[in-house]
């Protein structure tokens, strides 16, 4: 699967998918919780453009950001030892685990 068909397959950046998450944003701002958005708003970057384009992972058509950070937050749950990691990297393998591509270089 390509990225771009990662990319629709997971909705990402849609109004459907995001606009959610902006007001929830804007309440945290509001709140004069920034630190609080920001964190938000990388943990949920960094799983979509895993999910965009790691070559490691093949979810099916329709999967979510919001299923996407769910199998990272359970995975990163099984695996407290990897919270050192980089955000991207244990998406990427929390992604890879939830959803594998069965041919090479899929």
């Amino acid at each position: 699967m390509m990225a771009a068909e990662h990319a629709e397959a997971a909705n990402i950046g849609s109004g459907n998918e995001l606009i959610s998450s902006c007001k929830r944003f804007v309440d945290a701002v509001d709140a004069n919780n920034t630190i609080e958005a920001f964190q938000q708003g990388i943990c949920v970057g960094q799983a979509q453009a895993v999910l965009a384009t790691s070559c490691r992972n093949c979810p099916p058509e329709g999967v979510t950001a919001g299923q996407a950070l769910r199998v990272l937050i359970a995975y990163v749950e099984r695996h407290p030892n990897l919270m050192h990691k980089h955000i991207a990297l244990l998406a990427d393998d929390a992604l890879a685990e939830a959803w594998p591509c069965t041919k090479p270089n899929q």
